[in-house]
């Protein structure tokens, strides 16, 4: 071993509590049938990355139904902020739980 005077910089993985999760951007073609959400994860100090996620196909088609996995008073052909979560929801899970099972 021998006597070193080098200055590095080291980054080192950290682990961040997150306390919320806001939508940034959502933007909706009804034409094609896609809704596209960028998410990002919040706490006081901090914020992630922007997450993507696209809504088409089966979850879009079951975004604007009135199905009653969604609450009371859900429009038809429309969503509000907490359905749009519940779907989110279901695409982050899919590859554990796929949506026709």
């Amino acid at each position: 071993m021998r006597a070193a005077n080098v200055s590095m910089i080291i980054n080192k993985p950290t682990l961040i509590n997150f306390t919320n999760e806001d939508i940034i951007s959502e933007v909706k073609n009804y034409e094609e049938k896609r809704i596209v959400v960028v998410t990002k994860y919040l706490n006081d100090l901090e914020s992630s990355d922007g997450t993507t996620t696209i809504i088409e196909g089966e979850y879009y088609d079951l975004l604007m139904s009135q199905s009653s996995e969604f609450t009371e008073g859900k429009p038809l052909n429309d969503y509000r902020e907490h359905d749009l979560w519940y779907v989110i929801d279901l695409k982050r899970n899919e590859q554990q739980t796929p949506l026709n099972e």
